[in-house]
């Protein structure tokens, strides 16, 4: 079984969805980086919660790969309730690909445009 790593998966969604078409208020990338290098399961979510933390720790994710990016705003103080502390307590990277996938070729835009 072939071993993928958390920058091969960055490396990948960045030639589908480039990081610097992202739009400049955003906050797009590897936002919680996790201890392990080699990806172990991939959860995709639109917004990360602490629930959908512990769902993904619990299937064996080490990579949670969000629409929405977990940290938008300066924080101001991180309790250990907030999504930051439960990815780094569960060992969990959060990739979030946010107006860069919004504006790839087959990303969000795209797709819902063909919907309708």
């Amino acid at each position: 079984m072939q071993r993928v790593t958390m920058t091969e998966v960055y490396e990948e969604i960045g030639r589908w969805a480039p990081w610097d078409t992202a739009e400049e208020w955003d906050n797009v990338g590897v936002l919680v980086q996790g201890p392990d290098e080699v990806v172990t399961g991939i959860c995709c979510m639109l917004d990360i919660t602490p629930e959908a933390v512990a769902w993904a720790a619990e299937k064996g994710c080490n990579l949670v790969l969000s629409h929405h990016p977990v940290i938008f705003r300066p924080m101001k103080k991180l309790s250990r309730e907030s999504v930051p502390a439960v990815l780094v307590r569960n060992g969990v990277t959060a990739l979030c690909a946010h107006t860069n996938l919004d504006k790839a070729r087959g990303g969000v835009c795209e797709t819902l445009a063909q919907q309708l």
